[in-house]
């Protein structure tokens, strides 16, 4: 089978993980593949931040179960009052997708380039989970000091982030028929 294609049938998120920590080489082949993806008019206006220390993880948790806390979502609201929510999965690095709100197609940027990543990471044997909670974080002021703290640039919005470490997934479902159309 075409290595491509047999890369997206093999990716899973991966929702336990273990603390080995991804090796700067790896984080760094990850983080390039997303710069590949595309990009709207070529805009090339995104950032990719990762995130591995344990202080900055933890803090990052808190912020966004604080966030879920405030949500309109009930069960967000519930996921916030858990204080044990680990909303990465206590993966031992996360990147997180920024943009600038003014290009043509920010969320879809961000989302191709973390597709990226995530392929580039299970071809690495590193598990990864798409998490979009964090786009909660945007306008939060605590939160957008903390990402400033961890280098997203200012007037980026967080567009989504994954999880990334070792760890197992389950058997991928079957594929929902009817969801394509060739004419």
């Amino acid at each position: 089978m075409n290595p491509v294609l047999e890369a997206i049938r093999n990716r899973r998120s991966v929702r336990s993980f273990d603390a080995k920590p991804v090796s700067d080489d790896d984080l760094s082949s990850i983080l390039e593949a997303a710069t590949w993806a595309p990009s709207g008019m070529n805009t090339q206006a995104w950032h990719f931040t990762a995130v591995r220390s344990p202080d900055a993880l933890k803090r990052l948790n808190a912020i966004i179960r604080e966030a879920a806390g405030r949500s309109s979502d009930e069960r967000l609201k519930s996921l916030g009052k858990d204080p044990d929510a680990n909303f990465f999965y206590k993966a031992p690095a996360v990147i997180l997708a920024s943009n600038e709100e003014k290009v043509p197609s920010p969320w879809s940027d961000c989302a191709a380039g973390l597709e990226n990543s995530m392929l580039a990471a299970s071809s690495l044997g590193i598990g990864s989970c798409w998490i979009h909670i964090v786009t909660h974080l945007n306008g939060d002021p605590e939160a957008l000091k903390l990402l400033a703290d961890l280098g997203v640039p200012a007037g980026h919005k967080i567009y989504g982030s994954i999880a990334l470490g070792y760890g197992s997934a389950s058997k991928a479902p079957a594929r929902k028929p009817g969801t394509t159309s060739l004419v």
